[in-house]
């Protein structure tokens, strides 16, 4: 991954860590995939996230398909300043639960 961008788990919490744009959610996307696989709540925390474009906000409904399709709840902590502007502008805050 560009930037050092990464997805690990940690005390059942999804740690995203780096920089969420077009050349690093294509591989935290396939990275993540075994992790989630393994457990029943999806937590993730974006704190030791950096910069986040609209990319940012497609990885985070991609992993709400997953966990819907799954049967598996979600949620999303310290999501960044420019990532929480362009949810608020799409007028999403409630379908991510945020509101």
């Amino acid at each position: 991954m560009q930037n050092n961008s990464k997805i690990e788990l940690k005390d059942n919490l999804f740690l995203v860590v780096g920089e969420l744009d077009f050349t690093t959610i294509r591989e935290l996307w396939r990275a993540s995939l075994p992790l989630l696989a393994h457990e029943k709540n999806l937590n993730f925390d974006f704190i030791h996230v950096g910069a986040s474009n609209s990319a940012g906000l497609a990885l985070m409904l991609e992993w709400m398909k997953y966990a819907k399709r799954e049967n598996k709840k979600i949620h999303f902590a310290n999501i960044p300043a420019q990532l929480q502007a362009i949810i608020e502008v799409s007028g999403i805050e409630k379908m991510l639960d945020l509101a």
